[in-house]
């Protein structure tokens, strides 16, 4: 094989190696986002609870006004913890976008390099081919002269 087409089958090794670790963080970053949405959606719950609690305290015939400034500043705080939930599930969707054109585009590195790496070999390939049909030819031409 010549230098160039063991070049190339070294650099489409490396480029698989690269789609792979893409194709791992794609699956990493798609765990997160999943993730991120199931605490999204448990925080959600939660400010519905308290805020159901808020509005059943103001309405129970012996309205608690301490009652419900306890379920009122509760449901400030899970309204807090809502919006960070639904920033961080923002990010992991960006991460997930990310790594998702990161790995097409480590796909396609990677099915282009292996098809230069093709190319080189069956080229080495012809390369040899021909040099064996021509060292055939100088042979047979040359028991022919001998004759």
């Amino acid at each position: 094989m010549s230098d160039r087409a063991a070049t190339l089958a070294r650099l489409a090794a490396l480029e698989r190696f690269r789609e792979e670790r893409a194709r791992q963080q794609l699956a990493t970053a798609h765990a997160d986002a999943q993730a991120a949405r199931e605490i999204k959606e448990r925080d959600e719950a939660t400010l519905e609870t308290f805020e159901r609690a808020r509005e059943s305290a103001l309405h129970h015939p012996a309205a608690d006004m301490a009652r419900y400034a306890l379920y009122a500043d509760a449901a400030m705080a899970a309204e807090t913890v809502l919006a960070r939930s639904t920033d961080t599930l923002a990010q992991s969707e960006t991460a997930l976008r990310q790594a998702s054109e990161d790995w097409t585009l480590a796909r396609a590195r990677r099915d282009m390099a292996g098809e230069r790496a093709t190319e080189a070999r069956e080229q080495a390939e012809q390369a040899v081919e021909a040099k064996v049909a021509a060292d055939l030819m100088d042979l047979w031409l040359g028991r022919g002269a001998a004759k």
